[in-house]
Order: structure tokens, then C-alpha cells, then sequence
């Protein structure tokens, strides 16, 4: 490649370079030569130049070799630390789903035997309590004569309080019978078990004058008859207890398509809920307000709630108080249901 202009092997002096080709059959000769003025520019710096650069490039080279073996180390070293901690992390992911695991095994055992446990509490209850109230009224009729006015009102209040107890062990009972029945859930028409609910209280819709209206087209979920008609017949009975004293009780039902729910509703004009008891409403023996001003034990919503749950549903309120509350329920559609 390069002929310095000394050595005698060319007549010019010149770095001359030289290449053979055969092209299409065709021998051809391709020579280059660098010019008097590059050759007279470098002089005697060539040779230096020639040495320096290869020094240089060596260099760079084994440096290149160098930063490529360490930084595979680096790298393999980096991949193996990785694997580590991916590895850790799977045996504590598959350790904490086996902890989660045994811990919901656990908690559906305790909530199966809460429940059975509340049903037959609740059910043996009752026989004891039927005797107080029964032997309280004997003595009542027995010594009716004799009883002064304060032994009446002690008598009248033990009894009273039987009957509460018997009220309160009774929605108990129901509470823990929801979901207790082994009869899968079938399509049904929501219309049916509100009509059958409305039907169920027609005397006391009458006596308050009440006002019901009900969309048409109903939607179909998967339910149980029997408790969508508990359902709907707490809500509606609660619109008609908890209404304003100073107009008629209006309760409208109606439905919207939520994608992949069915929301319905049950809208009453009533006493409101304050937006600070919207969580507490639903739950078990929870009264928000006093029983002198209305009647109840309070488990009417808890019930609700538990029903619209067992069908895989949501349950909420919202409330303006002193102009009335929308109970909503958001429950899936029958394709959305079979998935579960």
C-alpha cells in the first residue's frame, strides 16, 4: 500500500497501488498513486505517523476487548442477581397465596358456622321466650283484680319486651336462613317479585295512602323468587314506615343498563338519611331513629343487603334529608352471573 520514493522500485516517486480484476470476462488493472505534493507534505513524518497510528488503534482495540469481556461479567452477574430476586418474589407470591388461600378456607368455615350457629340460637330461643310471655299473661289474668297500677305497667312492659325479643330472634333467624338454600338460581323477571311484594302490602300501601309506580320492562337477572320478594318488600314497607308526616308517601321503581349490570331503584318522598349514616344504615340492628317514633328492629336493610349480595350484587343510598332516599341495586347480567 505504501512504497516510500527511495526504495527503487519505481521510476516516480510516488505511492503507487495496484488492483487486479476480471470483470465479464475482461482482465483489468486498477493502480492509484498519491501526488508529489501529499508525499512532500508528510516527508520523513511519515513512517512516525504510520507507527503511531497503529499503536494507537492496537490500543483502542485491546481496550474494546477489555470493556467487552467485563461488561459481559457485568452483564451475567446483573441476569443472575435478577433471576434471584425473581425467584424470591414467585416463592413469596406463591407463599402469600397459599396464606390467602387458607385464610378464606378459614373464614367461609367461621361464617358457616356463625350461621348455623344464629339459626339454631335464634330458632331455640323462641320456646323459651313464648313461656315468659305465655306465664307473664297467666299472671296478669290470674291476680287481674289484685294488680295495682304499678304491677300492670311492670307486666306490660316485661311483655313488651318478649315481644321485641321475639321480633328481634325472628329477623335474626331470617337474616342467617338468606343464602342457606341449595336451589340454584334460576332467570327471572324482576317484575314478578315486585309485583308480588306490592301485592303483600297492598293494606298497609292503602292505609298510608301511598303512591307506587313501577317502570315497565323490567329486566331478567338470576334470583331467588323468594328473597327478591324479601328484598323488595323491606324497601317498599321502610318507604312507606319512614315517610313524612306532613304528605302521602311516592315510591317509583325504576331501571337503567349499566353495561354489564342492571341498576334498579327504589325512590321514596320520605324523612331522608343524613349522608354520614349511608354506610351504617345497612347494618345489622342498626335503628337511626328512636322506637317511640317508629317501629323496627332494625335488620330490614342488613337483610336487603345480604339478599342483593347472594345474587352478586351492590346495594347503596343516596339521601336528601326531608325530601326522601333512592335505595339502588346493581345486579349482573345473566351472562355475567353463569361466569361466576
Amino acid at each position: 500500500m505504501y512504497k516510500s520514493p527511495n526504495s527503487g522500485e519505481v521510476s516516480l516517486s510516488a505511492a503507487t497501488a495496484n488492483e487486479y480484476l476480471v470483470v465479464t470476462g475482461h482482465s483489468w488493472t486498477l493502480s492509484a498513486r498519491s501526488l508529489r505534493s501529499f508525499e512532500a507534505g508528510f516527508g520523513r513524518k511519515a513512517e512516525s505517523l504510520i507507527a503511531g497510528g497503529g499503536v494507537g488503534l492496537s490500543l483502542l482495540l485491546s481496550l474494546l476487548v477489555w470493556l467487552m469481556a467485563t461488561g459481559r461479567a457485568r452483564a451475567i452477574q446483573l441476569a443472575e442477581s435478577m433471576t434471584k430476586d425473581l425467584r424470591i418474589a414467585v416463592q413469596n407470591t406463591e407463599s402469600a397465596q397459599r396464606d390467602l388461600a387458607v385464610q378464606a378456607q378459614s373464614l367461609a368455615q367461621s361464617n358457616t358456622d356463625l350461621e348455623q350457629f344464629a339459626y339454631v340460637a335464634s330458632h331455640d330461643l323462641r320456646e323459651p321466650l313464648r313461656m315468659v310471655t305465655m306465664y307473664l299473661a297467666l299472671v296478669s289474668r290470674k291476680l287481674g283484680p289484685d294488680l295495682d297500677a304499678d304491677m300492670k305497667e311492670f307486666i306490660g312492659f316485661a311483655v313488651d319486651g318478649a315481644k321485641r325479643m321475639d321480633a328481634l330472634i325472628l329477623g335474626l333467624l331470617e337474616y342467617a336462613r338468606i343464602a342457606r338454600s341449595e336451589m340454584p338460581l334460576q332467570p327471572l323477571a324482576l317484575g314478578e317479585p315486585i309485583a308480588e311484594s306490592l301485592r303483600n302490602l297492598q293494606i298497609l300501601c292503602q292505609e298510608a295512602g301511598a303512591v307506587v309506580s313501577v317502570a315497565e320492562d323490567l329486566p331478567s337477572i338470576l334470583g331467588d323468587r323468594t328473597e327478591l320478594i324479601r328484598l323488595f318488600q323491606n324497601l317498599f314497607a321502610n318507604a312507606v314506615k319512614y315517610r313524612s308526616p306532613d304528605r302521602a308517601p311516592i315510591i317509583s321503581v325504576g331501571w337503567r343498563d349499566d353495561g354489564t349490570e342492571w341498576c334498579v331503584w327504589v325512590k321514596d318522598n320520605g324523612i331522608g338519611i343524613a349522608p354520614e349514616y349511608f354506610e351504617q344504615v345497612f347494618g345489622i340492628f342498626k335503628r337511626l331513629v328512636t322506637r317511640k317514633e317508629y317501629e323496627g328492629t332494625g335488620i330490614g336493610l342488613a337483610i336487603c343487603k345480604r339478599i342483593v349480595e347472594h345474587h352478586l350484587g351492590r346495594i347503596w343510598v343516596m339521601s336528601i334529608v326531608g325530601e326522601g332516599c333512592t335505595f339502588l341495586m346493581a345486579f349482573p347480567k345473566i351472562d355475567a352471573q353463569k361466569g361466576h
